[in-house]
């Protein structure tokens, strides 16, 4: 099912690529413009300090201080909060990208790491202060409203998946892979050198990967908008196609300004397929499942359009 839904999405674009050439071509110079100048120099550096902190140990040293908050609260390790941490600091996809990488170290286990894939993942204050707030909002909704919908969101998904990974607080420190110990001993042979080689080409291996997923995922949504197969209801479909082009394309629509709101506010709490890809991707090689990440963003979505409409009505 998978392959053939990939085979039919990857002819559809080639012919899309034969019958519009210059269309296609701007929108892979759009999606190329956002890889560059946005998503490699916010993530690259994170990619490649957050592989030498694990490798190193400081990352365990660093969340440890705030082991017994987040333990009460969220059910967290302090590897499992320094996930929590830089996903919602980072944005997307760092926060699976460093949970992968926590559960391959045997910091965390499955149960945890399936759980933090449901709310570790978030738009950046960063990118909500720029491109949400000030170019959709235009400046005309307070921050606090922002950041207070789609985190507190993404705190209720947190506290809702709770209930549904509960479990894995009993076996945190039960599960081992038959390679961690040969693991352990060639980390201890490795260099610093070598760790900060390694590290760099790690990063620079993955930020390639979610370029070729934005650029994809640039060219569908950008078509998408100019064939406008399904009328008014484009904008909404481009927003769960790809983040960026989705909210701009609602904060250009016809909708009534509180449903914008609503929308808009949807929309960057579920990230879009393209994040969904890249978060695959990022995921992929640990061998957890996706299926949490999705259901954890469509919970968020959902509180963040209904959250969003609500408060919208009552405070403005």
């Amino acid at each position: 099912m998978k392959k053939s839904l990939l085979f039919l999405s990857s002819l559809l674009l080639f012919f899309c690529l034969l019958i519009f050439p210059a269309r296609t071509f701007f929108y892979a110079c759009e999606g190329v413009n956002l890889w560059f100048h946005t998503i490699l120099p916010s993530l690259l550096p994170f990619l490649i300090l957050t592989s030498l902190l694990l490798e190193t140990g400081a990352a365990r040293r660093i969340s440890a201080r705030a082991e017994v908050f987040f333990q009460t609260v969220f059910g967290l390790s302090p590897a499992g909060f320094y996930a929590l941490f830089l996903g919602l600091f980072c944005g997307f996809p760092m926060g699976a990208r460093i949970t992968a990488q926590l559960y391959e170290a045997e910091e965390i286990d499955r149960n945890e790491a399936c759980y933090l894939l449901t709310f570790c993942s978030s738009p950046s204050p960063a990118f909500l202060s720029s491109y949400v707030i000030l170019t959709a909002f235009s400046g005309q909704i307070h921050p606090g409203f922002v950041f207070g919908v789609l985190y507190g969101s993404n705190f209720l998904t947190g506290f809702l998946f709770r209930l549904v990974f509960r479990r894995f607080r009993l076996h945190r420190h039960t599960a081992h892979r038959t390679h961690s110990v040969e693991k352990k001993e060639m980390s201890k042979q490795t260099s610093k050198g070598n760790l900060l080689d390694t590290s760099i080409m790690n990063g620079f291996e993955i930020i390639t990967q979610l370029g070729g997923y934005i650029i994809l995922f640039s060219i569908l949504s950008g078509l998408l908008m100019d064939l406008h197969p399904f009328g008014s209801a484009s904008p909404l479909l481009c927003g769960v196609l790809e983040i960026t082009t989705g909210i701009a394309q609602l904060a250009a629509s016809s909708l009534p300004y509180a449903g914008k709101v609503s929308a808009i506010l949807t929309c960057a709490a579920f990230g879009g397929l393209s994040v969904a890809a890249q978060t695959n991707c990022m995921i992929h090689n640990s061998g957890l499942p996706l299926w949490p990440y999705l259901a954890g963003k469509l919970c968020c979505a959902a509180f963040a359009g209904t959250l969003g409409l609500f408060l919208f009505a009552f405070l403005f």
